[in-house]
């Protein structure tokens, strides 16, 4: 008899608190993915992002927060203001929000989306007055 499905194929999804970063030049719009600074990338890659997306305003990623998310945060934190050396105009952007989050067995990695307008949010830190230092240990609280 044929197996239906494996434990690896079986998955769960529930709400969670997900922290949402993105960095990119102020004053800057990007025209595509390969005008964009390829340390967005290099960020992103040494962080190990759960989610990331390219924005013609920079780039955006996002954590499942847990304990484990929080000192990867500040890792990439720590990276983005080391990269002012090479980017003096390099802006942060931190917000939050809620969302359907999905793990499989199989990796128990979290799989989420984050929307358009969550992304605008924290895109919109970037050319705001660099508060995220104050935001990310507010959410940290929280």
């Amino acid at each position: 008899m044929a197996q239906l499905f494996s434990l690896g194929d079986l998955a769960f999804m529930w709400k969670r608190r997900v922290i949402v970063a993105a960095i990119g030049e102020k004053g800057v719009r990007y025209g595509n993915a390969r005008s964009m600074p390829r340390i967005f990338l290099v960020l992103v890659e040494a962080c190990r992002a759960e989610f990331y997306d390219l924005h013609s305003g920079g780039c955006v990623l996002a954590y499942a927060a847990s304990s484990r998310s929080f000192r990867l945060m500040e890792q990439f934190i720590s990276y983005a203001e080391a990269a002012r050396e090479i980017l003096p105009e390099l802006g942060i952007g931190i917000t939050e929000c809620r969302v359907p989050v999905r793990y499989r067995l199989s990796d128990f990695k979290p799989r989420f989306h984050v929307d358009q307008e969550i992304q605008e949010r924290a895109l919109s830190g970037i050319q705001g007055s660099q508060t995220y230092r104050d935001d990310f240990k507010r959410l940290q609280i929280a």
